[in-house]
């Protein structure tokens, strides 16, 4: 062999070398925090996303989990086994909009309480008159850095 193929098959080797440990060391536990950053960054406000979930209704229905759990006072039903109302609901997607205009009105409503618990999953939002039996507490769960809508719970009696 001559020195100039020498040489060239030198670098290919190198070139080889370098292509796999780089590759090996994206895939491996990477002590660089860069790609926590890049993660950190994604992953949503609780704050940011319940004022935009309040004041973004097209926002605030594209963040509804499949299945929406909760109660409705609206359509309780009298069980005269258990001698109560039976106020747990599945939600149905299409019907939360129809509550939306109230919950933003409610919420701003002077006469009202508004509490958060970002701490607890499902984290929470509960709004709510004192000394009444009037209020709405919204749960919600984190999936892929996004939080979600996941409960519902509306009692208006």
């Amino acid at each position: 062999m001559n020195m100039k193929s020498e040489r060239a098959l030198i670098c290919v080797f190198l070139c080889s070398v370098l292509c796999f440990v780089g590759c090996v060391n994206r895939s491996g536990n990477n002590t660089d925090n860069t790609n926590d950053s890049v993660v950190c960054a994604q992953v949503e406000s609780f704050g940011e996303f319940v004022d935009r979930f309040h004041n973004d209704s097209l926002f605030a229905m594209s963040r509804l989990c499949d299945s929406i759990g909760g109660i409705n006072t609206d359509t309780h039903v009298y069980d005269s086994i258990a001698d109560d109302f039976v106020m747990d609901t599945l939600w149905c997607k299409d019907s939360i909009p129809m509550y939306y205009p109230f919950l933003r009105d409610f919420r701003m409503s002077k006469d009202v309480v508004v509490e958060y618990d970002s701490v607890n999953i499902p984290a929470q939002e509960y709004i709510y008159i004192p000394e009444s039996s009037c209020y709405v507490k919204l749960r919600f769960v984190r999936k892929d850095g996004k939080w979600f809508m996941c409960g519902f719970d509306f009692a208006f009696l």
